[in-house]
């Protein structure tokens, strides 16, 4: 879950992350709740710097102008 919610493979860096959230999620019932919730509050994801899409980008000599 944390590999797809960064969009990128694990590292031995991620170690730490890793082991909060399954610790976390061990602790509350395996609950699918505690462990979104723990993947979206790691510091992995808190600090994974987001790269701009080809869709979120425009050109910048296109301007919107109103007709």
């Amino acid at each position: 879950m944390l590999s797809y919610a960064l969009g990128r493979g694990l590292t031995p860096a991620d170690s730490p992350a890793l082991d909060r959230i399954s610790a976390k999620t061990i602790a509350d019932g395996y609950r699918l709740q505690t462990l979104l919730h723990e993947v979206v509050q790691s510091a992995p994801f808190i600090n994974n710097p987001r790269q701009k899409t080809a869709s979120a980008e425009r050109p910048k000599n296109s301007i919107k102008t109103k007709r």
